[in-house]
């Protein structure tokens, strides 16, 4: 009986520690996205319409 008590406290531990660990991530992510003064600046790849084997290189 003590044996399966102590398996159900540590379960609802682990429930408790995972479930306050979500909200503090959700809390340092809006945070973040609040007083992100950085400018995001996207960049694109361009790539040749064509796929180049070595053979076709001369160097």
């Amino acid at each position: 009986m003590v044996e399966a008590f102590k398996k159900v406290k540590r379960i609802c531990y682990l429930i408790m520690v995972a479930w306050m660990l979500g909200v503090s991530n959700v809390i340092l992510e809006e945070t973040r996205m609040v007083h992100d003064t950085r400018a995001v600046i996207e960049q694109q790849e361009e790539a040749p319409d064509t796929d180049f084997d070595a053979e076709d290189l001369v160097l």
